[in-house]
């Protein structure tokens, strides 16, 4: 598409000038409220544009389909059109140098040289001459460069973890910390979000609870919803009313303590304050009589 709109010089693409058509064609707010800011300079559009080895989403390709084509695109023809294209590797370059033959040994003795010096093709890469000697190899003597090279480096990989033992570990945490707390009626929400937090492996546990099956299980078991949540904070200030022997203040100064109101209040709310509260009073006034 770039080569079609003569957005290309040689093999690099001006980059600056499919940014700019971009922005005419979607507005920098709309680019920055969608995630597609082009502010930094190594932005996705740039990446997009090079040869790179990444996804990018569809909403990246659309941005450009509608920018870069003359009419409005149609999917289903820009996918055809897409398709065929080869699916084989373009072949790689022959070099040719009638001078290839007289250098070659000076630069097979330098390469023996930076690998016995540096050690790895990676830091033999990483200097100035090192890079140029192999790319000079890699053109013209690609065959003995293959069989010269370092020997690969064996990564160590990390043993494998053990998720049936880890989930066993956290869910016997969530359990200690619930048998601490299943009494008290005060507290914030015993949410998800709450349990996870009180555990040292909160991360995993947030991250991974896929497969984490007992820990799934414990959330479904004692995550406390709302309904519950409203419910037993009704009680905590209830009862604490009743001890202070204030048990005949009204309703709505127990919603106001309580934070409710008409709205938030859910339907386990407002059965205590419609009917368990005031039966509770009416029971205690034939008590005192």
């Amino acid at each position: 598409m770039a080569d079609q709109q003569d957005l290309c010089r040689g093999k690099g693409v001006l980059h600056r000038e499919i940014a700019s058509r971009v922005r005419t064609c979607w507005g920098g707010e709309w680019l920055e409220r969608h995630g597609l800011s082009l502010d930094s300079e190594d932005n996705w559009l740039v990446s997009m544009f090079r040869k790179h080895r990444r996804p990018f989403s569809y909403l990246q390709h659309f941005a450009c389909w509608f920018a870069l084509y003359e009419e409005t695109p149609v999917l289903r023809k820009v996918l055809a059109e897409a398709g065929q294209f080869s699916a084989k590797p373009p072949r790689q370059a022959v070099y040719f140098s009638p001078y290839a033959h007289e250098v070659c040994r000076q630069y097979r003795t330098r390469w023996i040289e930076l690998l016995n010096r540096y050690g790895p093709l990676r830091d033999v890469r990483k200097n100035r001459d090192g890079a140029r000697v192999y790319s000079w190899l890699y053109r013209f003597d690609s065959s003995w460069l293959a069989s010269h090279k370092p020997t690969k480096i064996n990564v160590k990989r990390q043993p494998k973890v053990d998720w049936t033992k880890r989930d066993r570990l956290i869910v016997r945490e969530l359990l200690i910390i619930e048998r601490s707390v299943w009494q008290n009626l005060e507290g914030p929400r015993r949410s998800k979000s709450w349990y996870c937090k009180q555990v040292i492996s909160r991360r995993i546990l947030e991250k991974k609870l896929s497969k984490l099956p007992l820990c799934q299980a414990f959330f479904i078991r004692y995550e406390e919803w709302i309904d519950e949540y409203q419910a037993r904070r009704l009680a905590c200030i209830f009862s604490r009313l009743v001890l202070e022997k204030k048990w005949r203040t009204p309703n709505y100064e127990i919603e106001r303590i309580a934070g409710l109101d008409k709205r938030k209040c859910r339907e386990a709310g407002r059965k205590i304050l419609t009917k368990s509260i005031p039966a509770w009073r009416i029971s205690k006034e034939i008590s005192l009589r």
